[in-house]
């Protein structure tokens, strides 16, 4: 079943943004570059897609060293990342658990981005999928998914994803922390079709498992997209406010 957002918005071009990977909790997580974003999407009505990992949420069975890289309890995460979102929560059109918030669910079946959702009063899918946006006449297919594993290669998943995909325009994964967009066209017998392929960045700063894991250092932010009205075109902004 695909959710469907019916958007009654007058504007002939409509603002979306992607935003996922804040790790909010965790010491280098930059709350600053993340204040400047929801300012952003306040200011220009830019709807919100949440692709997970909201908070660090560490605990000793993942990573535990991680644990003492945490400002905040879980608890204090939560309160904190609503208080946070409250400005923009009119304008997010769902949320999506990532792998952090996962290790709850998996040890205790308590489900913290369901909680968050909840606060924030807003469409909680838990895993990825398809969601639909339509804005007049025209309709926009998007596939999310955090994404999981280990691998750096931002193509990974995005190849993987496209075998089990198809008829979307835009394909939006997390969990890399890596900002990255490539348009992906291909024929079928209707014609020629396109698909924007997105690596949705995040808002932390290098950490110290990424430094011993030689991990790449990332651009901070997130994607936006921008979806058109009158016709059916996409434009992208793939670093965000950076650009």
């Amino acid at each position: 079943m695909i959710k469907t957002f019916e958007l009654s918005d007058s504007r002939q071009v409509i603002p979306v943004w992607f935003l996922g990977d804040i790790h909010y909790g965790h010491e280098s997580c930059n709350v600053e570059k993340l204040q400047e974003y929801i300012s952003w999407a306040k200011k220009e009505k830019a709807y919100t897609l949440i692709m997970g990992d909201l908070i660090e949420n560490s605990m000793p069975t993942w990573m535990p060293e991680t644990m003492w890289s945490q400002k905040k309890i879980p608890h204090e995460q939560i309160d904190d990342i609503v208080k946070l979102l409250e400005p923009i929560k009119d304008k997010i059109l769902c949320i999506f658990q990532g792998n952090h918030e996962k290790r709850t669910f998996k040890l205790t079946g308590f489900d913290v981005t369901r909680e968050i959702a909840e606060k924030l009063k807003c469409y909680y899918q838990r895993l990825g999928g398809f969601i639909r946006i339509k804005i007049k006449n025209q309709t926009y297919n998007i596939c999310i998914h955090h994404g999981y594993g280990a691998s750096q290669n931002p193509r990974f998943h995005i190849q993987k994803a496209l075998q089990a995909w198809r008829g979307m325009d835009i394909l939006a994964i997390g969990h890399l922390h890596q900002l990255y967009l490539e348009k992906l066209s291909y024929y079928t017998p209707e014609g020629r079709e396109s698909v924007i392929a997105i690596r949705t960045g995040g808002f932390l700063d290098y950490p110290e498992y990424a430094l011993e894991r030689f991990m790449p250092v990332a651009e901070l932010g997130a994607p936006i997209v921008h979806l058109h009205s009158n016709q059916h075109k996409i434009h992208t902004e793939p670093y965000g406010l950076n650009d």
